[in-house]
């Protein structure tokens, strides 16, 4: 019974990270070390995509977003990901909400 168990207790979570591993998708820079001013927005390519992130160089406030769909704002400096729910055709971007000017990655998926 024991035995039992335990293999299907394995053979579930194999399962499981089968499908993890296949529902994962790269991310695609668009944005490498690129400088935005205060107030301002950058916008990637047009693009079939589902989420747009950003990670800030610095202490800059940077907000991902995807045109026409929405926008994700943190309240300090860090990685944020806007994921718009579906697969959309639009332009990843991203606001800068600092007071100054601030450095950012671009990625969308």
């Amino acid at each position: 019974m024991r035995t039992r168990v335990l293999g299907t207790l394995a053979a579930l979570l194999t399962a499981l990270a089968l499908f993890g591993a296949a529902s994962a998708q790269a991310w695609t820079l668009w944005a490498n070390h690129v400088g935005i001013g205060s107030g301002e927005n950058k916008f990637g390519p047009f693009v079939s995509l589902s989420a747009s992130l950003v990670e800030p160089l610095g202490s800059g406030i940077i907000c991902a977003g995807i045109r026409g769909v929405g926008l994700m704002c943190p309240g300090k400096a860090e990685k944020v990901v806007f994921n718009a729910g579906s697969v959309v055709s639009s332009e990843p971007y991203a606001h800068n909400h600092s007071t100054f000017t601030s450095g950012f990655n671009g990625f969308y998926q």
